[in-house]
C-alpha cells in the first residue's frame, strides 16, 4: 500500500499559533489565523493553527509513513504537549493514503499508544492510486 503524506494538524479556538510557532521546533506547511480561509475549505476556520508535513513523500510505502510518524510523536511529545497548554485543543495525525481496491491496515502500537497518551486523533483519507 502506498501512502500520499503524512501530517499533523493542530488547532484551538484560543490557540494562538503564531505565537506558539515563534518559539517552537516545528516547522509548519500551513499556518491560520482564527476567520482565515485555508485551502480546499468551505469557510472561514473557526480557529487558528498549523499543519505539519511528517512524511511528505508520495508513493512510498506505508510503513515508513507509520514509522515516520512514531518517530515525529516520540520526539515531539514535550512540544506536542506544550501547544496544548498554550491552548490547542484539536491535535490530528492525518495519513493520506493512495489506495486501489480493498484496504487492509494495521496501525503499529507505539504510534496507537503515543497517539493516546497525546489524546492525538487520527484521520485516514484515501482516494484510489
Amino acid at each position: 500500500m502506498l501512502a500520499g503524506v503524512c501530517e499533523i494538524k493542530i488547532s484551538g479556538f484560543s490557540f494562538a499559533a503564531g505565537e506558539f510557532l515563534k518559539t517552537s521546533n516545528l516547522k509548519p506547511r500551513l499556518v491560520w489565523a482564527r476567520g482565515e480561509w485555508v485551502p480546499s475549505e468551505t469557510a472561514p476556520r473557526p480557529d487558528a493553527g498549523f499543519v505539519v508535513a511528517i512524511h511528505g513523500r508520495a508513493g512510498e510505502p506505508l510503513a515508513l509513513h507509520l514509522k515516520e510518524a512514531t518517530r515525529f510523536l516520540a520526539i515531539q511529545e514535550p512540544e506536542l504537549n506544550r501547544a496544548v497548554r498554550c491552548g490547542a485543543e484539536e491535535l490530528r495525525l492525518i495519513l493520506h493514503l493512495n489506495q486501489a481496491g480493498p484496504l487492509h491496515l494495521v496501525l503499529p502500537p507505539k504510534l496507537l499508544l503515543l497517539a493516546g497518551r497525546l489524546d492525538i486523533g487520527i484521520e485516514i483519507t484515501g482516494q484510489p492510486g
